[in-house]
């Protein structure tokens, strides 16, 4: 069984490279839209290297990949999700759904400094004190469910 920690990081590395996905996407959409025409210069006639049809497929390959991902994600921060619920210790608990489950109301990932900002402590005993410890306490209840 893998350590606690490489566990809950593939979680998060997944939620990582979803949003990756979904802003290149959202690039791709707003690379669909039509350019403003400027009246105040000579009309020169082109067309873009790539056509409708082939950035609509990219899209669709996209959101596809997307899907897959989440698919991915979604089994092991079910899993993670329910041993975290049974750790008795609130500070850790918090700790554990935030970093490595969920984003914030932005659609970021937490960092450090707004876990410590949210537990009102230091970063430094966030990282030394209060991480290892729910690590070690996920750890125990993952062992004992599984």
């Amino acid at each position: 069984m893998e350590p606690a920690k490489t566990y809950l990081r593939r979680i998060r590395q997944e939620q990582r490279e979803i949003l990756l996905l979904m802003e290149q996407r959202e690039r791709l959409r707003f690379s669909l839209y039509g350019r403003a025409i400027r009246y105040d210069q000579d009309k020169i006639q082109s067309s873009p290297a790539d056509t409708l049809g082939e950035r609509l497929a990219e899209i669709c390959d996209m959101d596809d990949l997307i899907v897959e991902h989440v698919k991915e994600m979604e089994a092991r921060s079910v899993e993670a999700f329910r041993i975290i619920m049974d750790i008795d210790e609130p500070n850790s608990r918090m700790l554990l759904e935030l970093y490595y489950l969920s984003l914030n109301k932005d659609g970021r990932l937490y960092s450090w400094d707004d876990i410590a900002d949210e537990l009102d402590c230091s970063r430094k005993y966030l990282l030394n004190n209060l991480h290892p410890r729910a690590l070690e306490l996920f750890e125990a209840h993952r062992a004992e469910c599984g």
